[in-house]
């Protein structure tokens, strides 16, 4: 069960659907598939543990090798 959503932030605040995952890792790469700007921010929200995290498309290397 997916447990992890995504969702882009517009520039206005406002949250945009983009999809879930079933972890961090795969949330990440879901990101980075899309085409965006490196100042897009995202956030991901892990409704099991209550967790969000908000990222930007330029930050997105340095989760991913971690």
């Amino acid at each position: 069960m997916d447990a992890i959503d995504v969702f882009r932030v517009r520039p206005d605040g406002s949250f945009v659907w983009i999809g879930s995952a079933d972890s961090l890792p795969t949330a990440l790469k879901v990101i980075k598939t899309l085409k965006v700007e490196p100042s897009d921010a995202f956030l991901i929200h892990d409704s099991q543990r209550n967790n969000t995290l908000t990222v930007r498309a330029d930050e997105l290397a340095a989760f991913l090798t971690h």
